[in-house]
């Protein structure tokens, strides 16, 4: 495609989003003449009419818009592969963020100062409203949103959890009284409540009594539909709030608000980020998302520090603890489990960092399929002498070439069922192996099955493990219904010194064929000991059985697997002789 068709492209998307030819050539800095020659041009080119212009707006065409959507994908396509060979480099472009009018106003533009200091070459464009944004057709990036979320088809991602505040102007509790229990407060008193879009239904109040959640609803005096009007409305005495404390603090610390019914406190409010599925969003919406970024999370917000997004300095120090828990139990050389996402750039220089330092001797990479291998990451590693395994999920050979030449030592591929919900013994994960393993040429291909976590280093330990791997998975099935004999044979074939089964039956009782029945049906009809490890997995020469285990004991090095690892010497021989299933 030519380059200048990639920039009319560019230059129409801004124009659809902006609503303006004007809007967009401001944006892009160009001479409007040159904004509207580029859309002619490309209506022109395609032999479609794209847009509708009137003198006040812009509007798509049904060729328009299919072709927008096409845009959309191809330019994501694009910044993938700049991303991919400019990772050092910070997140740039516009983000449209609509946040409730209570957290712009108490959290987030407060921080905004800071966070423009920290990514200045990003722009927010905020939205304030309480009302449901609908993401795709108002052109939304993301949002915050306060409560339980019900947006299935949409990336969520929870921030923390923030306080809430029951309270009243003194004006009203002069005239009305102050409630002192919740039964009080149903009979003899009236709330300032909102009410959800046109419905009038108003929202419920939640309160803590004798240990559990009471979900009740109070009498209005009035109701709104916007933070502005209900906090003017209690400060004018029309009845009791029930509110955000990040929002409402501040008029109670003047005495502008009493807090009532301290001894039955509000749960707090859940906090989330909502973005579609649009991976070219992703180190946007991760800067919304780190603590470090629009102070969401931070002290003033009163989100609960349990569930509060971690700093990458803060996430590295977890690492470095859960490490240093691991290396208590074992001596042997052990590794970790990495899980890029789009909140969590956990490629970080300061968890690096503590990889590194804490002689961390081989890295799980886990990607989703979305091509964004860090080949600087894969860099670092390898000039620290770090071993790294590329596990992907659905992957596809455009995603392991990519790994290959990115320096993976090992390949693991991991399918999905047909509903996409458990990664384990899908028929997936079989079809999957041989699909890569023609496509990549000098790197070992394994498959995997679902994960698990371990039963701790001290249980590889205590087997005489000569290394201890975090960052595995297994391949599972039901144990019951599997003969010893049909074990062993698989054992034997691949040289595994250990192989234990995971009871799943819920899956199970979904998975077309049941792979335990099928091994068992192979065995009664003489396939061989290498038929019977192929049909486990599509495993090639693996030296390594896992354990099924759980996280109880809490001595897991972040989170997932340990194995039985033969003859380990140096990182080429942990290259050479580690390998999943």
């Amino acid at each position: 495609m030519q380059l200048n068709m990639l920039e009319a492209m560019n230059i129409y998307v801004n124009v659809v989003e902006q609503g303006s030819f004007i809007r967009a050539a401001e944006v892009l800095e160009l001479h409007r003449p040159a904004v509207t020659r580029a859309v002619q041009n490309l209506e022109h080119d395609l032999g479609v009419k794209l847009l509708h212009r009137t003198t006040r707006q812009v509007s798509m065409t049904d060729e328009g818009e299919e072709f927008y959507q096409r845009c959309l994908s191809l330019l994501s396509e694009l910044d993938d592969v700049r991303r991919l060979f400019s990772s050092t480099q910070p997140p740039k472009g516009r983000l449209r963020l609509d946040v409730p009018i209570t957290l712009a106003r108490a959290v987030i533009i407060p921080a905004l100062g800071d966070f423009q200091n920290r990514y200045p070459d990003i722009e927010i464009v905020l939205g304030t409203s309480d009302r449901k944004i609908d993401l795709i057709a108002e052109r939304v990036d993301c949002v915050i949103r306060l409560g339980e979320l019900n947006d299935s088809s949409f990336v969520a991602r929870r921030l923390g959890t923030a306080a809430m505040v029951t309270c009243a102007a003194p004006s009203y509790l002069a005239k009305h009284g102050t409630p002192h229990s919740i039964d009080e407060l149903m009979k003899s008193h009236r709330a300032v409540n909102f009410f959800s879009n046109h419905s009038l239904q108003i929202m419920e109040w939640k309160f803590t009594v004798d240990g559990s959640i009471a979900s009740i609803k109070i009498p209005s005096s009035i109701l709104v539909d916007n933070s502005e009007a209900f906090l003017s409305c209690g400060l004018a005495g029309l009845g009791v709030l029930h509110g955000l404390r990040p929002s409402l603090a501040p008029f109670i610390a003047s005495g502008e608000l009493t807090e009532i019914l301290t001894d039955f406190p509000p749960p707090p409010k859940p906090v989330s980020l909502l973005y579609p599925d649009r991976r070219y969003l992703a180190r946007l919406v991760a800067a919304v998302s780190n603590a470090g970024g629009l102070g969401v999370l931070g002290p003033n917000a009163g989100l609960t520090a349990e569930t509060a997004v971690s700093t990458p300095e803060e996430t590295a120090e977890k690492m470095r603890e859960e490490i240093r828990k691991t290396k208590k139990l074992t001596e042997k050389p052990f590794g970790v489990n990495l899980i890029p996402t789009p909140e969590n750039d956990i490629w970080t220089p300061p968890i690096l960092q503590v990889i590194k330092e804490e002689g961390v001797k081989a890295v799980v990479y886990t990607g989703y399929g979305d091509g964004a291998i860090i080949t600087s990451l894969f860099n670092e590693l390898k000039a620290s002498g770090i071993a790294i395994i590329y596990r992907d999920i659905n992957p596809t050979p455009e995603n392991t070439r990519l790994a290959e030449k990115a320096g993976a030592d090992i390949i693991v591929a991991t399918g999905f069922d047909e509903g996409g919900t458990l990664p384990g013994t899908a028929l997936g994960t079989f079809s999957i192996v041989p699909l890569i393993a023609d496509s990549v040429k000098s790197v070992p291909v394994m498959a995997a099955g679902g994960i698990t976590d371990s039963r701790t280093a001290r249980a590889a330990h205590a087997l005489g493990a000569e290394g201890v791997f975090a960052g595995s998975v297994f391949i599972g099935t039901e144990e019951s219904r599997v003969p010893q004999s049909v074990k062993d044979k698989i054992i034997n074939a691949n040289g595994l010194d250990l192989l234990l089964f995971r009871t799943l039956p819920d899956y199970y009782r979904s998975l077309p064929g049941k792979l335990a029945d099928k091994l068992v049906s192979m065995d009664k009809a003489g396939a061989s000991n290498e038929e019977l490890a192929q049909t486990m997995g599509g495993l090639r020469g693996l030296r390594i059985g896992m354990l099924e285990g759980n996280t109880d004991e809490g001595y897991i090095a972040l989170g997932t697997g340990i194995g039985n690892i033969r003859s380990i010497k140096s990182v080429a021989e942990v290259v050479n002789e580690l390998a999943i299933c």
